[in-house]
């Protein structure tokens, strides 16, 4: 027994269990003050130089997950002891108890609910690569209000392995027990047949894996049994398991079907992905409650305090009565040369709807969130099933799908209209043409669309959806996919968007949606590099938008979002007001209105009413959240800070912004800063770290900068507590990395801020003075107004050179 003992700063509190790869112990971070599970690695587990490298790589990689029902790893190590090197792992500690422990008692629906959580959380981990290989009950916590974690990604697969020293593994193998990596790996009651015989897995086999703890939740009994490890193996590999209806009369034959398909032997007929089996338990247990699908899983539950629901789907009663959302149409050739036009006629389609009073046009980067929610691997052209789903996540009232056909010059779109509410298809077009025809054909659409939904069509709306973008297809093709790149999240693809843009206006220099889209990828490269000369490109473009269009209420709100990253603030007011104009439901419009009042003027109320506006519209908007929670901190409403605070951290665990091409970041710091304004100090920090661990598992273009606020906000906790010496060592983290940002050219007024705050909490008055000088020659509106409401800077309130700042 190693209780009491310290390894590096983990002091061991208690012995929590055992397996085939350590020891696991409640430890507490002496460092942090926090508990955590830690652990031990036996020596035989990592045979050689070769294996173990591998294993910390793999450990590596699992350590990149971030997913709310995924327990965090926070650091993987060795230390010298005894002459010989010990290797640990050092994981969020869970309070409650294991599935394993819970299993009895519950309800049908409840297991399928826990069964969905752990779906998403191996979801998430395919998605990155990673395949957890040894899914069971005991490496599953059930904790408050029935939220799930799953445990021991750290002996996770990344990639495939050859065997140790050139073993070749059987089920007969002794080591089979082991947890080997090259071997066979796992638990053998849960293993897949592929496991069992030492094959290469993938996914498919935590498929298996979680088949069986399914199969075991619901019938209280395994699904293979025997007497001893080589019986059970032999059923696993060979017999059936008994009919669940047997032990549970409450399982429909659709779950049985479920299960047994996870079950397959055959990997090649099991379910191929995690998301295709929670659709199908989703379905299944709406069933049950005769609720039709739960909307329980991918990001649709976003947990606040104590795991209650802070932001889901609207209801059917808060939809606009005339909400249409278009969904990107299907590709039915599947020839891969041809699916940008399934971009474009959603996009088109779209435009031309918010040209008609009467209707709220859902936008497109909304749908593509939604879409993202529902899991990896999902397309933005479902079929009408999950666009319906889609659509009461979004609050639509009708959902446009489709799909297209080409075959040469000839080309058929198939257009249906939704009602969301009831999943009936309200109309079918079928419309043909040549593809020198396609803006005519999608005109058709937007026609017989307002005719049978009865929006009526006035003579100046119907010139407006005439009045083609371009006639040039090639550049009607650049733009869609331009438009494609642009949502996918990488300064990579931002990059190629700018490319594809800038060839549909070499094609089509009047194109004016490609000018405001190439103002959108400039903007959006120019906010993350902190680089004005791409602001002054992107209002060019925006203008020359207008300009083509007066009419385009996109163009403005993008017009004013650059106007606001260069300073002018009225300017960027009157051009957002003018969006507003024409599209007063726009999502994106209406948060650049909150964010112009927010570091445009300082005026936080007024910004946290239009925020609270825009995360009605888009509840999965972490951006929007993020900023609102800022707000409300400044305001000193903490209550509600904490709640949009916990629902922006939600959201970026699902990297779910609400902005094209923008991940969130910072959602732990804005948390942390609230707890830290009511003297939480201990809760501040552990906020403060958790967003250090999860900057350090992106490659997000502000990572350096936040990594300054952050390990600034750290450093005046560990003053307030007395711990100057942790404090001392914040704040080195701040001035190395302004310095290099500096060194890089990239100077903000919001860097400058937070340096100001370090060095006014370390005493240096005279630095701490410059610094929010030159930050309010930047922004002077918001760092006035926040400067006065800073408890970081209360040692500069009497000095003369503050009261002149702060008015």
């Amino acid at each position: 027994m190693m209780v009491g003992e310290t390894i590096s700063h983990y002091r061991l509190l208690e012995r929590l269990g055992a397996g085939g790869m350590g020891e696991v112990y409640k430890a507490e971070d002496t460092r942090l003050h926090r508990p955590v599970a830690l652990k031990l690695l036996v020596a035989d587990a990592l045979r050689g130089e070769e294996a173990r490298l591998r294993f910390l790589r793999e450990a590596q990689a699992a350590s990149a997950l971030s997913h709310p029902n995924i327990a965090t790893i926070y650091e993987i190590d060795e230390v010298e002891r005894d002459g010989a090197r010990l290797n640990f792992i050092v994981m969020e500690y869970v309070a409650g108890r294991t599935l394993k422990e819970q299993a009895q008692g519950l309800g049908l629906s409840e297991a399928l609910e826990i069964v969905m959580q752990i779906a998403d959380a191996l979801a998430e981990a395919h998605a990155r690569g990673v395949i957890h290989r040894d899914i069971k009950p005991s490496n599953v916590i059930i904790g408050e209000s029935r939220r799930v974690k799953v445990l021991d990604f750290g002996i996770a697969k990344f990639a495939p392995l050859p065997p140790v020293d050139g073993e070749t593994a059987s089920f007969y193998h002794t080591e089979l027990l082991q947890t080997v990596p090259g071997t066979v790996l796992g638990t053998y009651s849960y293993m897949s047949p592929e496991q069992a015989l030492g094959r290469e897995v993938d996914q498919r086999a935590d498929i298996f894996s979680l088949g069986v703890l399914t199969y075991e939740l619901l019938a209280g009994r395994p699904p293979f049994a025997g007497g001893t490890t080589l019986a059970v193996v032999d059923s696993i590999l060979h017999a059936d398991p008994p009919g669940l209806a047997r032990f549970n009369p409450g399982v429909t034959p659709e779950i049985e079907r479920i299960v047994r398909k996870m079950l397959e032997k055959d990997r090649g007929r099991r379910y191929q992905s995690l998301r295709e089996v929670y659709l199908d338990l989703d379905a299944a247990r709406g069933e049950l409650t005769g609720s039709g699908a739960t909307n329980s899983g991918y990001g649709t539950r976003l947990f606040g305090p104590g795991g209650t629901t802070t932001a889901g789907p609207r209801t059917l009663g808060a939809r606009a009565g005339k909400s249409i959302a278009v969904m990107t149409f299907s590709n039915i050739t599947q020839d891969a040369a041809d699916d940008w036009l399934g971009v474009g006629i959603a996009e088109t389609v779209t435009a031309d709807l918010k040209s008609i009073e009467g209707a709220t046009i859902i936008g497109r980067e909304r749908i593509h969130e939604a879409v993202r929610q529902l899991g990896p691997g999902i397309r933005e052209d479902p079929d009408e099933k999950l666009a319906t789903r889609v659509g009461r996540e979004i609050g639509a009232r009708w959902i446009v799908t489709g799909g297209y056909q080409r075959l040469g010059g000839m080309l058929r779109i198939t257009a249906r209209f939704v009602d969301v509410e009831t999943g009936e298809v309200v109309k079918t077009v079928k419309i043909d043409g040549g593809m020198g025809e396609i803006f005519a054909l999608q005109d058709k659409i937007v026609y017989e669309l307002s005719r049978d939904l009865d929006l009526s069509l006035r003579s100046g709306e119907r010139q407006v959806i005439e009045q083609e973008e371009t006639q040039v297809i090639e550049a009607y093709e650049a733009f869609a996919k331009g438009m494609m790149n642009l949502r996918a999240l990488s300064r990579e693809a931002l990059d190629r968007a700018a490319v594809h843009f800038e060839k549909a206006i070499a094609l089509d220099p009047r194109y004016a949606r490609a000018h405001a889209a190439l103002g959108f990828a400039f903007d959006l490269k120019a906010s993350i590099l902190t680089m004005p000369e791409l602001s002054e490109r992107a209002i060019a473009q925006f203008q020359k938008a207008i300009e083509l269009n007066p009419l385009l209420a996109d163009g403005y709100a993008g017009l004013g979002l650059a106007f606001l990253a260069l300073g002018r603030d009225d300017e960027a007011i009157g051009a957002i007001r003018r969006a507003l104009t024409f599209a007063p439901d726009d999502f994106m419009a209406r948060s650049a209105l909150a964010r112009a009042y927010f570091i445009g003027k300082g005026k936080f109320r007024e910004a946290a009413a239009e925020y609270e506006k825009a995360l009605g519209a888009n509840p999965v908007a972490g951006w929007v959240a993020l900023q609102l929670s800022q707000c409300y901190a400044y305001l000193g409403e903490y209550e509600r800070g904490e709640q949009i605070a916990r629902q922006a951290i939600a959201l970026q665990e699902k990297y779910l912004s609400g902005r094209e091409g923008m991940q969130v970041v910072g959602a732990f710091a804005r948390l942390g800063y609230i707890y830290y304004r009511q003297g939480r100090y201990d809760d501040a920090i552990a906020e403060y770290y958790r967003e250090l661990v999860f900057l350090r598992q992106t490659d997000h273009g502000q990572r350096e900068r936040m990594s300054i606020e952050v390990h600034q906000k750290l450093g005046s906790a560990y003053v307030r507590q007395g711990n100057h010496d942790d404090a001392r060592r914040a704040y080195d983290q701040v001035t190395r990395g302004f310095e290099a940002r500096l060194g890089m050219g990239a100077d903000d007024p919001f860097t400058r801020y937070y340096v100001a705050c370090a060095a006014a909490m370390a005493g240096e008055t005279a630095r701490a003075l410059e610094s929010l000088e030159k930050a309010a020659e930047g922004r002077r509106c918001f760092t006035v107004e926040r400067a006065r409401r800073e408890p970081d800077l209360e040692s500069l309130r009497e000095d003369p050179r503050f009261r002149a700042l702060a008015g």
